[in-house]
């Protein structure tokens, strides 16, 4: 009897397994099951996010192995695919591909471990069904564009296909082969069941510290307005009221956006969602009547890539926009009662002192202008593949050897040479303690029970965090240091995980 299962696995990301945070929907196993359903063999599909006991599964049918694709980006979801890649080995001798961002960054480096046989860089869908379709008919695979491979101990890399828009490689994504309420988290505020949900794929920017350009090239493309609609539509049925579309830039084609604002308007859909938009791009293309609509069919909360401060940063890694932009869109989502959300690197290689007291300046500056600003403030991590990389190994990062190196290489505890340990503990407690102190809704969004001690909390510190915005001055944070070492130990004594920020990590 030939053997007739294939295995796609999605390993662990470290927010939702080390914090907790809100699962993703497996996509890339979405995508790729799409591309291979016609042919006569049982897929499945593992999302460790979902069920980490992948031995039980595997078990039982280990003797009908075909194939086992592994998807996986750079960092924690390595340490996933190694261990899991490993564990077949010792169970199979099944063959063994990698794909995803990783390992089409880094194919070479990847194709030297044991334990994978074959990587697929770029796109996967097509050279994955040309790869099953080879071996069904006993033919060689040595020619599928985009395939790595060991061949009498040589690797060899083909070369890939340029990116092709995603709706053109099949038919739709089928979200009923996984339970999208697993997927879903309820808000604190409000216990609204909320889902992330992607509706096009790439950007047009050329950010240097991003990988989106290393694999889309700068292109766009967004899925069918037929096909969002009713996905969105499924997502009611399953209880989803909140909406978040995780696309890397949402809002890069305002037809296609307010084509979507129209129809979850006109069609009544009644969600409440929030997006990620380049600055540049949202003020030059949307006029006060298109953020009306935006606001009108249920836009919240617009994330900005506001990246820096420091506009010397902002032009090295050619984000194309400006400081002064990113307060004014903070200032224009104000006049539309949308709340504006700061995404912020600190610490780049290149003058991380500046850059940093800049970038917590701007931050200062944006509150000010709308109170109910809301930010996140990461560190700089080197990624391969970037534009901002080779400056990063100039100023004395290590390039890293081996796949497991790369498992270790987090945004939370990479290796920064030029990252001080007191910036580290500064960012600490501004995102523990400043940031949701200075912000006058933080009792509106915190669970009910805390309602009462979260007034308390402003009633005490709400004017101060301003204050130490307002004068950019984060040294001595005695105010910070009681409550956070406070909070600390009622967590210990009572067994809890509260907190009024994002968590210390």
């Amino acid at each position: 009897m030939k053997k007739r299962k294939i295995i796609l696995y999605f390993p662990g990301l470290q927010e939702t397994i080390t914090f907790g945070f809100s699962k993703v929907i497996p996509y890339t196993l979405l995508y790729l099951e799409r591309a291979i359903r016609h042919f006569d063999l049982d897929i499945i599909l593992i999302d460790h996010q979902i069920n980490n006991n992948f031995e039980q599964i595997i078990e039982p049918i280990k003797d009908d192995l075909f194939f086992v694709g592994i998807s996986t980006m750079t960092g924690y979801q390595l340490k996933g695919a190694i261990e899991f890649s490993k564990y077949i080995r010792s169970i199979s001798d099944v063959e063994i591909c990698w794909g995803g961002w990783h390992p089409s960054i880094l194919p070479e480096q990847v194709l030297k471990e044991d334990y994978v046989d074959y990587v697929i860089t770029g796109q996967g869908e097509t050279p994955l069904r040309e790869f099953i379709e080879n071996k069904l008919n006993n033919m060689a695979v040595n020619d599928i564009s985009g395939l790595g491979y060991k061949h009498n101990g040589k690797i060899i890399i083909n070369s890939r296909d340029k990116y092709k828009d995603p709706t053109c490689l099949g038919g739709d994504i089928d979200f009923s082969l996984i339970d999208i309420n697993s997927y879903a988290s309820k808000r604190l505020a409000d216990g609204k069941k909320s889902l992330t949900y992607l509706c096009s794929h790439g950007c047009p920017y050329r950010c240097g510290f991003c990988s989106q350009a290393v694999i889309y090239n700068r292109r766009w493309y967004g899925v069918g307005i037929e096909k969002i609609v009713d996905d969105l539509r499924y997502f009611k049925t399953a209880g989803v009221d909140v909406v978040y579309f995780g696309d890397a830039n949402f809002f890069t084609n305002r037809a296609f956006v307010l084509e979507i604002c129209s129809r979850i308007i006109n069609e009544k859909l009644d969600i409440e969602w929030s997006a990620q938009a380049h600055v540049n791009t949202f003020l030059r293309q949307y006029s006060d009547a298109d953020i009306k609509k935006i606001k009108e069919s249920g836009c919240t909360l617009i994330a900005i890539g506001a990246e820096s401060g420091d506009q010397q940063v902002l032009d090295v890694i050619a984000k194309q926009s400006t400081v002064e932009d990113n307060l004014k869109i903070v200032k224009v989502l104000a006049e539309h009662d949308i709340i504006p959300h700061f995404y912020t690197i600190v610490c780049f290689p290149m003058n991380p002192e500046r850059d940093f007291d800049l970038t917590i300046n701007m931050i200062g500056k944006a509150q000010f202008i709308n109170p109910k600003l809301r930010s996140s403030i990461n560190f700089y991590t080197p990624y391969p593949g970037t534009d901002l990389y080779d400056i990063a190994c100039k100023n004395g990062f290590k390039h890293l050897e081996t796949t497991e190196e790369w498992s270790n290489h987090l945004i939370t505890q990479a290796n920064i040479p030029w990252q001080k340990i007191e910036y580290q503990s500064k960012v600490s407690d501004i995102m523990a303690f400043y940031l949701p102190m200075a912000n006058p809704e933080f009792a509106n969004i915190v669970p009910p029970k805390f309602k009462l001690l979260a007034k308390i909390l402003l009633a005490l510190f709400h004017k101060k965090a301003c204050k130490r915005f307002r004068d950019n001055n984060f040294d001595k944070r005695f105010e910070a240091l009681i409550f956070l070492k406070t909070l600390s130990l009622f967590n210990r004594i009572f067994r809890t995980q509260f907190y009024i920020g994002r968590p210390s990590r």
